[in-house]
């Protein structure tokens, strides 16, 4: 009995190790990544650390709404965190020019005061300003400068000092004044001035910066049908690639005034954000239209818009073409030479990652980026491999269920024939 105890433990051994590596084994062929349906490789070019995607109209069209599907991956298969920005901040710079003319001039005890009367843009607007501006004269000097400023000419305020000069290669001709004033007068002091060096031209600059928030856009050409209905032209537009739409625009001659209403795929009423009417009124002194829809303040992304416009008795639109201007996403990550990469979407159980990169996107936006293109969209063969090779039934719990009985069988059919040869 002893030998057959033996090969009984040993037989019995053999079952255990199977059926304890029988998931690791599952596991070590089955790729992380098989639960993603496409991805489009990334070839990236520039020296630039980090590097730029716009996403394209496929990746919206099979990736969630939120895209928390998208996953960005190395040579290597391992995830490269990134961030998704949607705009950038555009400085604008205005700049109000205010002529001045110079009423008086007195120097004593080496300094000359200058008084300049501002001049309005236009009577009855304020006068504003944050800067000074000089015509200097030819010869090479250094000064220093006080300035005060006066509403009416005789009470001033002290607002700076600064200094101006030329010389063979530098010059300087601008005074900062700090602050934005309101003065219609202002007083130039220019001391130790034995040279009575003369200042005649000056000029009273306004500028300002408005910072705004613009985001990324891009216009594209949709599918659309247009049919006739009880007085009402039905335009049906095709939005599969499910973008997020900001503008329509139509193009339409002739002169006309329609109301219109917008429909989701759900037939959802829609209103749009400036009016529910289209307009074209061209005549000889007057031109006013209105050939677009606007969402911008609450982009639609529903997969079909459906605008009925009303004609009542009028004769249809002749419709030559439609436009749509949507919102587009940019991915930004940092390149560490581990390309070429893949962007992976189309996982509909997928949460959102969260990269510590995000938090430094503020400053990642002033740096210097290479913009990379996405190549063609791919079928992730991981995927269709494992939904290929095994039944929709047949998962990595039922093969363990399997292996274990199939095991414990040939082990009770070995253990009895070896009882019935004894």
């Amino acid at each position: 009995m002893k030998p057959l105890r033996r090969k009984f433990s040993i037989l019995l051994f053999i079952a255990v190790l199977m059926v304890s590596l029988s998931p690791s084994l599952v596991n070590a062929v089955e790729n992380k990544w098989d639960e993603w349906v496409l991805y489009s490789p990334i070839e990236t070019d520039g020296d630039s650390k980090y590097k730029a995607i716009y996403l394209t109209e496929e990746v919206y069209e099979h990736s969630l709404l939120s895209l928390a599907d998208l996953r960005l991956i190395d040579k290597n298969g391992d995830a490269v965190p990134y961030y998704i920005q949607q705009g950038q901040k555009v400085v604008e710079e205005n700049e109000i020019t205010h002529q001045t003319t110079l009423i008086a001039t007195e120097h004593k005890n080496n300094d000359t005061k200058l008084d300049y009367k501002v001049e309005p843009i236009r009577q009855g607007t304020d006068i504003r300003g944050n800067m000074l501006l000089f015509a200097l004269p030819e010869q090479n000097f250094l000064k220093h400068l006080m300035i005060h400023g006066s509403y009416d000419g005789n009470q001033w305020e002290f607002l700076n000092e600064d200094f101006i000069y030329r010389t063979e290669q530098l010059t300087k001709n601008k005074v900062s004044l700090n602050n934005t004033y309101k003065y219609s007068y202002y007083r130039v002091t220019i001391l130790d001035n034995a040279e009575q060096i003369r200042l005649p031209k000056l000029q009273l600059i306004y500028q300002e910066e408005n910072e705004e928030w613009q985001r990324y856009e891009k216009i594209i050409k949709l599918n659309y049908e247009i049919s006739e209905e009880d007085k009402t032209t039905v335009v049906t537009l095709d939005n599969s690639h499910h973008l997020r739409m900001k503008e329509i625009h139509f193009t339409i001659e002739g002169n006309f005034q329609r109301a219109f209403t917008i429909y989701d795929s759900n037939n959802q009423w829609i209103r749009s954000d400036e009016g529910q009417e289209l307009y074209n009124l061209h005549f000889k002194d007057m031109l006013i239209a209105n050939k677009s829809i606007l969402f911008d303040k609450h982009p639609v992304s529903t997969d079909q818009l459906t605008i009925k416009i009303k004609n009542h008795d009028n004769p249809p639109l002749s419709i030559q073409d439609i436009s749509v201007e949507y919102y587009i996403d940019k991915i930004v990550f940092e390149d560490k030479g581990l390309g070429p990469y893949k962007l992976y979407f189309g996982n509909a159980e997928a949460d959102a990652p969260n990269y510590d990169i995000r938090l430094f996107q503020s400053y990642i936006e002033k740096e210097k980026q290479d913009i990379v293109m996405l190549e063609k969209v791919i079928a992730n063969q991981d995927k269709e491999m494992s939904e290929s090779a095994l039944p929709s039934w047949l998962n990595e719990k039922m093969i363990f269920n399997i292996v274990v009985i199939f095991i414990s069988l040939m082990l009770i059919i070995l253990l009895m024939k070896k009882l019935n040869n004894k």
